[in-house]
C-alpha cells in the first residue's frame, strides 16, 4: 500500500508545472506568509513525512 500510494501521489506531482508549483498564497496558519505549492508539496508531503519514518517504521513492524 505504502509503494503505491507513494508512487501514485510522486505521479501526480511531477504532472505540475512550474508556473503552478510556483503559485504562492497567503497562508493564516503561517502568519500570512506567501506560500508556494512547491513549498507545501516539499514540507508537508515529503519533508514532513520523512520526520516521521522511524515511527511509520516500527508501526510495520509489529
Amino acid at each position: 500500500m505504502l509503494r503505491a500510494n507513494t508512487k501514485a501521489a510522486a505521479d501526480k506531482v511531477r504532472k505540475f508545472t512550474d508556473e503552478e508549483l510556483d503559485t504562492a498564497v497567503s497562508i493564516c496558519l503561517y502568519w500570512d506568509t506567501p506560500l508556494s505549492a512547491q513549498w507545501f508539496i516539499e514540507y508537508h508531503s515529503v519533508r514532513h513525512n520523512y520526520s516521521h519514518l522511524d515511527s511509520i517504521r516500527a508501526a510495520f513492524n509489529r
